[in-house]
C-alpha cells in the first residue's frame, strides 16, 4: 500500500506540472508566430534556443546592415514565413539557405549576397528582387513552382534562372532600373494569356519578347524606357495605359494599331510625342479618366474630337511617384498644346465642368478661354492650314506665309508672358531686340482658324 502522504505528494506535482504547461503553452505558440528581426549572427545563432524547431514564423526580417550575418544554420525548422525581408547581407558565406523553407506570402531580397539560396522553396506569392550586380541571374528560385501574384525587379542583373513555374490570373510582372540585354520570355510561364499589370521603369536594351501569347493587359505603364515593345504591340486590350517620362523617339516602333477602347490613360512629361495618333491611331474611346500633362512637344489632340465623354465612374490608381489631378479630364502644362476647342471637350466642359481641368497649354487652350470658344461661331473647322515660318531659327526678321489673311499674331515666351501682339498682321517680325530662347505664336486667320508654332531667337 502506498502512504496516502506519497499519493499527495505525486498529485500535487502532477497538478503543477499541468499548470505550468497551461500557462506556458500560449507563451511557446505566440513566440512561434512573432514578428522578428535579426541584425547580427549573435542574434541568428540565439534564434533556435529562443525558438526551438519552430516551422513557421509571422514575420522575419534579416538585416546585416549593422552587423555582418554570415550563417543561416539556425534557421534550419522553418517551413513557412508569410512576410519575409533580406536586406544587407553580403557577408553570408557560399551556399548559406534557408534549408527547409517551402512558403513565403511576400519575399524581398534586398540583400545584396550571391550566395543565399532556397533549395526547396516552392511557392511564392510576390517576389521583390533586387539584384547585387548585372552578372546575377535568378537561378537562387529555380525551384520554385509557383508564384502567385507578381514579380518586380529592380537592377541590372539578368532576368533568366527561373525554372517553370505556374501563376494565378492576375499575374503582374515589373522590370526598373535595367540596362542589361534581356528579354521577358523567361519570366512569362507558356499557359499565361492575361497580364493584370506590367510595369517597365527605366530599361534599355530590354525586348518586351516572350509577351507574344499575351492578348490582354489590365494596366501598362511605361517609365524612361529604352527598349523594344513589339512584343507587346499585337494586344488588343488595354484597359489603363500610362506613360511618364517616356521620350517616343527612344521608342519609334511604339505604336498599339489594335486598341480602340481605354478605360484610363495617363501621358505625363513625355517629349517627341506629337500627336496620339502617333502611338494609338485606332483609338475610338476613352471610358474613365484622361490625363495630358507636362509634355513639351504634344500639339494637337484631335483624335479625340468625335469620342463620347466619359461615362464611367472616375477610379484612379495609386502610385508612388505619379500625381493625379482630380476630374475626369486634364490636360494641364502642355506649352504647345494650342487647339483644345474640339467637340469632345466642349460637351464635357458642358456635362460635367467642374471635372475638366485645362491650364497652362498654349494660349487659348485653357479653361476659361475654352468655355468662350465653345460657344463661339468662330471655332477651328476643317485642316489646319499650312503656315510657314522662316528662317527659324533667326536673330532678326522672321517672315510668316499663310494661304489667307491673318488676323491677329501673338507670341509668348515659355512661362507664359506675353512677348508681342499684332492685329491685321501682314508678313514679318522683327526679333533682334527679344532675348535669346524658345517663343511661342499663336498665329488666328481670317476664318478664325488658329495654330501654334514654335520660335527660336538664336544668338
Amino acid at each position: 500500500m502506498v502512504p496516502l502522504y506519497v499519493k499527495i505528494f505525486i498529485m500535487s506535482k502532477i497538478l503543477l506540472i499541468l499548470i505550468l504547461s497551461y500557462i506556458s503553452l500560449p507563451t511557446i505558440i505566440s513566440q512561434c508566430n512573432d514578428q522578428v528581426r535579426l541584425s547580427s549572427q549573435a542574434e541568428v545563432d540565439a534564434f533556435r534556443i529562443k525558438y526551438g524547431n519552430c516551422k513557421k514564423l509571422l514575420w522575419l526580417v534579416l538585416d546585416g546592415s549593422e552587423s555582418p550575418i554570415y550563417n543561416l544554420d539556425s534557421l534550419y525548422a522553418l517551413e513557412e514565413i508569410p512576410f519575409l525581408q533580406l536586406r544587407y547581407l553580403d557577408s553570408l558565406r557560399p551556399d548559406a539557405s534557408f534549408k527547409n523553407l517551402k512558403v513565403v506570402q511576400e519575399l524581398s531580397n534586398n540583400s545584396n549576397s550571391r550566395n543565399i539560396i532556397f533549395p526547396n522553396l516552392d511557392t511564392v506569392q510576390v517576389l521583390y528582387h533586387t539584384f547585387p550586380d548585372s552578372s546575377q541571374d535568378l537561378s537562387i528560385y529555380k525551384n520554385v513552382k509557383f508564384i502567385k501574384s507578381k514579380i518586380s525587379l529592380l537592377g541590372k542583373g539578368n532576368l533568366k534562372g527561373l525554372g517553370k513555374f505556374t501563376t494565378s490570373p492576375d499575374f503582374s510582372i515589373g522590370v526598373s532600373v535595367n540596362q542589361n540585354s534581356n528579354t521577358l520570355e523567361n519570366l512569362i510561364p507558356e499557359s499565361l494569356v492575361n497580364l493584370m499589370h506590367l510595369s517597365i521603369s527605366n530599361t534599355s536594351n530590354l525586348s518586351l519578347k516572350g509577351c507574344d501569347k499575351i492578348k490582354k493587359i489590365f494596366r501598362f505603364n511605361s517609365n524612361n524606357n529604352k527598349c523594344d515593345f513589339t512584343g507587346i504591340l499585337h494586344i488588343t486590350e488595354i484597359k489603363e495605359l500610362e506613360f511618364v517620362n517616356q521620350n517616343f523617339k527612344d521608342v519609334p516602333t511604339l505604336k498599339f494599331l489594335y486598341i480602340d477602347t481605354i478605360n484610363f490613360l495617363n501621358i505625363r512629361k513625355c517629349s517627341n510625342l506629337f500627336l496620339i495618333d502617333n502611338i494609338l491611331p485606332n483609338l475610338k474611346s476613352i471610358k474613365s479618366y484622361l490625363q495630358l500633362r507636362e509634355n513639351s512637344d504634344l500639339d494637337n489632340i484631335k483624335i479625340f474630337n468625335d469620342f463620347s465623354i466619359m461615362d464611367l465612374p472616375t477610379w484612379i490608381p495609386s502610385g508612388a511617384d505619379v500625381v493625379y489631378y482630380p476630374g475626369k479630364i486634364n490636360i494641364i502644362d502642355n506649352p504647345l498644346l494650342y487647339h483644345c476647342d474640339i467637340d469632345f471637350i466642349c460637351r464635357a466642359l458642358a456635362t460635367y465642368p467642374d471635372s475638366v481641368l485645362i491650364s497652362n497649354n498654349s494660349p487659348d487652350c485653357n479653361k476659361d478661354d475654352l468655355l468662350r470658344q465653345c460657344t463661339s461661331a468662330t471655332k477651328e473647322v476643317g485642316p489646319i492650314p499650312d503656315i510657314r515660318l522662316y528662317p527659324n531659327p533667326s536673330s532678326g526678321t522672321i517672315h510668316l506665309v499663310a494661304p489667307i489673311g491673318m488676323s491677329r499674331v501673338r507670341v509668348t515666351n515659355m512661362t507664359g508672358n506675353l512677348i508681342y501682339q499684332a492685329a491685321d498682321f501682314r508678313d514679318e517680325i522683327n526679333v533682334s531686340s527679344w532675348p535669346p530662347g524658345v517663343y511661342l505664336m499663336t498665329i488666328t486667320l481670317n476664318d478664325g482658324t488658329r495654330t501654334v508654332k514654335k520660335l527660336i531667337r538664336n544668338e
